[in-house]
């Protein structure tokens, strides 16, 4: 009696992780050892950062995308320590751009300085789900992008109530938003319809088709040079520039558990220097995670596709569980990486 109660308790168990798995892809399934030990073990995990959620539902969340400015008047910068994946862009003048992904859940008290979107930005904010994309305005080929889709698309020229202007910093690099405003959106304007996405997937260990490397640097002009140096003791990386640690507003410096250097096609679209990036189609990529770089390739085959991060073998990569740092790097653009 006593087996035949066990035998149905780990089947019991195993339909449980097959539906989590079934019903979020991407998500982490934590192998459990035994009927015993499950209570220490983490059930479900994030399908966006691979940390332990408290129920299925967490496991999908919901997102808000946020343009956040990297101008040198607007840092240091408010919630970018509190996104789980952060993308960095080239935009007009040699200068770069955030997009900032947050679940919609977490509590940010402060997020900006909230700019202006690019084309290339909704692509990459379409692989999770349909987020609150919230944004000041745009350049013309990302508001008609926008125009004809059908994101869930916050434009503070439209929703200027769910953001604030601040009066110690220079317009237009004082304007913010916070999640206490983006749920009073998501209860008072947008009508939303639940997105199942696909997220990456997440290895506690790193893989074997990595080697040794404790920093890279980027050179995205002569004057900015953005590097990731890790730390062997905390396991994390810290972010620098011009080898000067980068802070928040708090005066903490910004780190990451994943550093992705994604090479892209850059060209200048016209005398503004606005950018057209190749962000459908495939190239070169490196990533680095617990003090190692595997070298491998990206692909996205469409608007709303996930960008799938693969080792020269052709195996997916697998992500630390934490935060997301993706540089998106011209391929003209000098990178050093110290082993």
């Amino acid at each position: 009696m006593k087996r035949s109660l066990i035998i149905i308790a780990l089947f019991a168990c195993s339909i449980g992780a097959l539906y989590v798995w079934l019903l979020w892809p991407g998500a982490t399934i934590v192998t459990i050892g035994s009927v015993d030990d499950f209570s220490d073990k983490p059930r479900f995990v994030s399908v966006l950062d691979g940390l332990p959620v408290e129920n299925a539902t967490s496991s999908l969340p919901v997102i808000a995308a946020v343009m956040i400015d990297n101008f040198s008047s607007s840092r240091p910068q408010y919630g970018l320590a509190q996104a789980s994946i952060v993308y960095e862009a080239p935009v007009e003048g040699g200068l770069t751009r955030y997009l900032a992904i947050f679940d919609r859940s977490h509590k940010v008290i402060k997020v900006g300085p909230v700019r202006s979107a690019r084309p290339y930005f909704l692509d990459w904010q379409a692989e999770y789900g349909q987020p609150f994309y919230m944004h000041s305005g745009g350049s013309p080929d990302a508001l008609n992008k926008i125009k004809n889709s059908a994101m869930l698309d916050a434009n503070e020229f439209y929703f200027g109530a769910y953001y604030w202007r601040v009066n110690d910093r220079v317009a237009p690099h004082n304007l913010f938003t916070s999640s206490e405003l983006w749920s009073k959106l998501a209860l008072e304007r947008l009508t939303e319809t639940p997105t199942v996405w696909v997220g990456r997937f997440f290895e506690t260990n790193p893989p074997a088709s990595s080697t040794a490397a404790i920093s890279v640097s980027i050179k995205y002009n002569p004057n900015y040079k953005v590097s990731w140096k890790y730390d062997s003791a905390r396991g994390i990386y810290d972010r620098l520039l011009a080898d000067v640690p980068y802070v928040d507003f708090a005066g903490e410096t910004l780190t990451a558990d994943n550093v992705v250097i994604q090479y892209v096609q850059v060209r200048s679209l016209d005398e503004e220097d606005r950018k057209e990036i190749t962000t459908i189609g495939s190239g070169s990529a490196r990533v680095l995670r617990d003090g190692r770089i595997i070298y491998g390739d990206w692909q996205k085959d469409s608007f709303s596709g996930r960008t799938i991060f693969t080792d020269l073998s052709g195996e997916e990569i697998k992500f630390k569980p934490g935060v997301t740092w993706i540089q998106i790097v011209p391929s003209d653009v000098a990178v050093e990486v110290v082993n």
